[in-house]
């Protein structure tokens, strides 16, 4: 039988009963993890998907957006409050299709990646692909993506 939170309204479903649930907002390998060491030395503290040129981004959840626009060398970021202190994160995009305080549906378009990497179609560890950086946060703190997402071993998918 379906989970109860897969059969509730999309308002009334809850963010901490949707674990494995979550689809993810674009479709791609994932080529850094949870955890891993990134350049200049720091640890991620969400996962990124090498997505498909000019790739339409969902909402991954039900949600409000806070933050909607540019974040020092992340490029756009929209953060998503999804409820019970539980936010979204997701930058590396082109576009953003949404303002702060606008209510999302899950699967509602929010966003496009851009043609390359860069915008400058520089080849990258991803080929030309870019990137979209996932973080989920839970009272400030990140948590690891994956548990909570629909995907394959090494694919997230949208």
């Amino acid at each position: 039988p379906p989970r109860p939170s897969m059969v509730l309204p999309p308002s009334k479903r809850r963010f901490s009963q949707a674990k494995g649930l979550i689809r993810p907002p674009a479709t791609g390998e994932i080529v850094q993890t949870f955890g891993s060491r990134i350049p200049g030395g720091g640890v991620s503290k969400g996962i990124r998907v090498a997505a498909r040129p000019n790739a339409q981004l969902i909402a991954p959840f039900d949600g409000r957006i806070v933050y909607a626009g540019p974040f020092r060398r992340y490029g756009q970021l929209l953060i998503l409050s999804v409820g019970e202190g539980y936010h979204v994160l997701l930058a590396g995009m082109k576009r953003i299709d949404g303002k702060v305080g606008q209510d999302i549906l899950a699967g509602e378009p929010i966003g496009m990646m851009g043609p390359s990497p860069d915008e400058t179609g520089r080849e990258t560890a991803t080929g030309a692909r870019p990137t979209l950086y996932i973080e989920f946060r839970k009272d400030g703190d990140p948590i690891d993506p994956r548990p909570w997402l629909l995907m394959s071993d090494k694919k997230a998918r949208g």
